[in-house]
């Protein structure tokens, strides 16, 4: 585990040792979890049109060409 220091607002601060004393968790744990959390949810994920073609016979290699020929800025 690496050690790291955070600047966070005081406000912040107060709310997670308030919320680490009535979870009786440490407020490294919790800013563990939270981190992970956001992380995980940051995770790239493929565009929504990735897999929509018509052409079931269409190669990785053949895909500009598809798009040169198929392609409508409309």
């Amino acid at each position: 585990m690496e050690k790291t220091t955070v600047y966070i607002p005081r406000e912040m601060q107060a709310s997670l040792k308030a919320l680490a004393q009535r979870t009786g968790r440490s407020q490294a744990d919790l800013m563990r979890e939270a981190l992970e959390l956001y992380v995980r949810g940051q995770q790239r994920q493929l565009p929504s049109f990735v897999g929509i073609v018509e052409d079931g016979n269409l190669q990785a290699r053949d895909v500009e060409g598809w798009l040169e020929q198929n392609w409508h800025a409309d």
